[in-house]
């Protein structure tokens, strides 16, 4: 199996395990996870992102994404309502992920947990988006993203950051998506 195989196996399990705890996976789920995968477990990917309009953003993610479609292993369909597109898992790609090493399960498992735990407080942490889990999903990887390449952990700096590239979140609770983002430390 193939280091892009493993990726397209990781992105099936990602929306298997997502779908699993009654989140609604999309493209911009997909992104974040992605990018949280690689960027908090440490797991070279090979996926560049850089700061963009709904958080990290990677090309790469969007061309494995649309190959998992193209594989059969997850299926995207346009939301009626003109929301994004809604992903589900296919037969074959949940007999595929059988594949996936323990280690790469577990983690899956881990992120798709940390975003069900946000996504049960998004009343709390984005009191003014609870409509929208994609931008539940933007703040978690942003405020990640910012951490990171600011080299900082002082929620009040972060804030300022995220306000300043993303002034819409302004009600964002950063403190609490930093507590979620301890799990997977």
């Amino acid at each position: 199996m193939t280091d892009r195989d493993k990726i397209l196996l990781l992105i099936e399990a990602l929306v298997e395990e997502a779908k699993a705890r009654g989140l609604s996976p999309n493209k911009t789920y997909i992104q974040k996870a992605l990018y949280l995968f690689q960027e908090a477990f440490g797991i070279d990917l090979g996926i560049e992102s850089f700061p963009y309009l709904y958080g990290p953003y990677s090309p790469d993610s969007a061309l494995l994404t649309s190959l998992a479609e193209a594989q059969g292993l997850i299926t995207m369909s346009s939301d009626p309502e003109g929301y994004g597109v809604h992903i589900e898992t296919t037969k074959q790609g949940q007999e595929l992920k059988k594949n996936l090493d323990k280690e790469t399960a577990k983690s899956v498992t881990k992120l798709a947990e940390v975003f069900f735990k946000a996504h049960k407080e998004i009343k709390e942490i984005l009191p003014d988006f609870t409509w929208s889990e994609a931008r539940l999903w933007e703040l978690i990887a942003s405020v990640h993203y910012i951490k990171k390449h600011d080299e900082t952990s002082d929620p009040k700096k972060i804030r300022e950051a995220l306000l300043r590239w993303k002034p819409h979140l302004k009600s964002a609770d950063v403190n609490r998506v930093l507590e979620l983002l301890k799990e997977l430390e």
